[in-house]
């Protein structure tokens, strides 16, 4: 789908958008564990993005590929030389976010636990009071495995933190299908009475 979507866009001479396509197919690569064809994706959908002078959302969410592909294969210096670089080019919180607990992932995965908590603090802070649910959740949860050998009253704290996001991402979900059947359930009474009319017109 993705190929056939830039193929489209390339007839389009929307090469902003073919771009980031390229770079969902690197993405499609990695999560199939071919990393060798995630990288060139990445890199050629990077290169065209820097000749179509992008900045912003684009290079920033080839770069976080990219960092990705990377932490995959253990290249953890450019892995991390990736995420920073995405920094530069995060434009709002969410992609603020996206980079920050990028680069606290990798942290905790080479057990650098100081510098992990840093970077989780501040993805978290970016984004918690603004709606972003999973988000918060995420860093609130990192946070507490990371705490947990350290102090266990903060793994608590965060651990809770992340449960009450949980519960009210939960909640959320449910008045939203709620509010889906209501509106469905008014849909179906309206052409239902409709019908009802044209039937009797028809048979007057």
């Amino acid at each position: 789908i993705f190929k056939k979507s830039k193929a489209l866009f390339d007839s389009l001479h929307d090469f902003t958008y073919s771009a980031l396509l390229q770079a969902s197919i690197g993405e499609t690569y990695l999560m199939l564990n071919q990393s060798d064809s995630a990288l060139a994706n990445c890199q050629s959908a990077y290169e065209n993005a820097v000749k179509l002078n992008e900045k912003g959302w684009l290079k920033h969410a080839i770069l976080l590929s990219l960092g990705k592909i990377q932490d995959k294969n253990d290249s953890v210096d450019l892995a991390l030389a990736y995420f920073r670089q995405s920094l530069a080019e995060a434009a709002d919180a969410g992609a603020f976010f996206a980079s920050y607990f990028s680069i606290a992932q990798l942290f905790q995965k080479v057990n650098k636990q100081d510098s992990c908590i840093y970077y989780a603090k501040k993805s978290l802070e970016i984004v918690q009071g603004k709606g972003f649910y999973s988000s918060t959740i995420d860093a609130a949860m990192l946070l507490s495995t990371v705490y947990e050998k350290r102090d266990l009253q903060k793994s608590l704290q965060y651990s809770k933190l992340g449960i009450a996001f949980k519960d009210s991402l939960y909640n959320l979900g449910k008045i939203t299908s709620l509010e889906n059947f209501f509106a469905f359930d008014e849909q179906e009474r309206k052409y239902e009475i409709e019908t009802a009319k044209a039937a009797y017109r028809s048979q007057v």
